[in-house]
């Protein structure tokens, strides 16, 4: 139906029914200068809207948010020092890979090239490297167009987030006639999730490859959870017997009470492999040593398996690289390992399975033992801290809990200690190894359970 030219829209209101269309949940918000335009429109357009007391939090909350429920919050920030506080929580979402989307007011463009006030600060220039994308939208015909394309592509492998900024002067435009308001853009667009299949030979070609191995292994990455694959993991990895490291968020996508996973023995595990599924994560990166040696040794052959080619590491000695919804991909894999004759964990590697199970074992004793050794001492030592708030969190929950491990010694202790049984039940500071995000991310994560 064409659009009349004089109907009217109020552009603030239609950015937020976008975001309902969108399923959008929760915004975070810290009210201040030109953004208390949106903070106030999103309180009235009814969605929940949590105010935060330091930009920062907006960021992290988002990451906290976005890993665990797969789909994207809102945050809402100001100018100047308000956006560059805003950096942090969005260069880690960008890092663990977590969909969001921000909309940030910043100084009008009367103030470009005056060299002051709060002008200094642009978000395309703030964003730009650390975000899939980041527009300044001057023009308000152009507005919801943009805000709509932060929406889709912040889902759209490798997920993360978009950044779209308007400026002081657009908060004094009201209404605009609705046919320049949807300038580039007819509403009407529903969520669209981003699943498709891998080349079924590839696949096929897969299995073969993995068939043949002598002591294989699988490290697991954030994709797969991103991709939702915790029940067609877990069928897969026992339908062959396959020792499997889920890692980051992934942690307990397949249980670490499960002989089968051997986050406690990695490095042991690795070196004596000859074969590696690397399946949704992103290796060459700090935490995986960059796709080198111990964890990634170079007499090791590989098959990569990603949600986008742009995951995959051109480091590696790598066979095979299979791209398609990991979802998707695994239901492939488990069909096509059933097609050939696979119906439970093959003999020949009954051996290697259980020097995986004993070599995890010994090192969870080695570690008891290692604490033990320091049961009286004072300065208390990090492992025994560690040991005893996640005794404590497995009586009281079960370990069924978020854990959110914000800090150095945290992340080298409290790894040691905590079992994670089911994924996006480890949150960390991705790669960007930062510290303070346990707050923001908290809220986030709160909010989902």
């Amino acid at each position: 139906m064409a659009i009349s030219n004089k109907e009217m829209i109020r552009i603030m209101p239609a950015i937020m029914d976008i975001a309902k269309e969108e399923g959008v949940e929760y915004a975070f918000s810290m009210p201040g200068g030109g953004e208390l335009a949106m903070d106030v429109q999103s309180r009235l357009s009814g969605m929940p809207t949590i105010t935060v007391r330091h930009e920062q939090a907006i960021g992290y909350a988002l990451d906290g948010w976005g890993r665990l429920a797969r789909r994207p919050a809102l945050g809402l920030c100001g100018p100047g020092t308000g956006l560059t506080n805003f950096t942090s929580g969005v260069v880690q979402c960008l890092a663990s890979g977590a969909p969001a989307v921000g909309i940030v007011c910043e100084a009008g463009t009367e103030e470009d090239d005056l060299g002051g006030r709060q002008g200094y600060s642009r978000s395309e220039d703030q964003f730009r490297s650390i975000s899939k994308w980041a527009r300044r939208v001057p023009n308000p015909n152009t507005m919801l167009f943009q805000v709509k394309r932060a929406f889709r592509e912040c889902v759209m492998p490798q997920a993360g987030p978009c950044i779209v900024s308007y400026t002081n002067s657009l908060t004094n435009v009201t209404e605009l006639p609705k046919k320049r308001a949807y300038t580039n853009f007819t509403p009407g667009w529903k969520p669209k999730e981003w699943q498709y299949q891998a080349n079924p030979a590839e696949v096929q070609e897969l299995i073969k490859w993995l068939l043949e191995a002598e002591r294989p292994v699988m490290v697991v990455g954030h994709v797969a959870h991103q991709d939702d694959c915790q029940d067609e993991l877990r069928e897969f990895v026992h339908l062959l017997g396959i020792p499997c490291n889920p890692r980051r968020v992934a942690r307990g996508m397949i249980s670490e009470l499960d002989p089968l996973n051997f986050q406690k023995a990695r490095g042991q595990v690795i070196a004596q492999a000859d074969r590696c599924l690397v399946f949704g994560i992103r290796v060459g990166t700090f935490l995986e040593g960059f796709g080198a040696p111990p964890y990634y040794p170079e007499k090791m052959r590989y098959v990569q398996v990603h949600n986008t080619p742009e995951m995959s590491c051109l480091k590696l000695n790598t066979d095979l690289e299979v791209i398609g919804h990991l979802k998707m991909v695994l239901k492939q894999m488990i069909e096509a390992a059933k097609d050939m004759g696979v119906t439970g964990p093959p003999e020949k590697w009954s051996q290697w399975r259980q020097f995986v199970a004993e070599t995890a074992k010994a090192k969870r004793a080695k570690l008891a033992a290692r604490t033990e050794s320091q049961i009286g001492k004072t300065p208390v030592h990090p492992d025994i801290f560690s040991r005893y708030c996640c005794e404590v969190l497995n009586d009281k929950y079960n370990n069924d809990y978020i854990a959110i491990i914000d800090g150095f010694t945290a992340s080298t202790y409290f790894t040691n200690w905590n079992i994670a049984v089911n994924t996006g039940t480890v949150l960390d500071a991705a790669e960007t190894i930062g510290i303070g995000h346990g707050p923001g991310m908290a809220l986030g994560a709160g909010l989902y359970t």
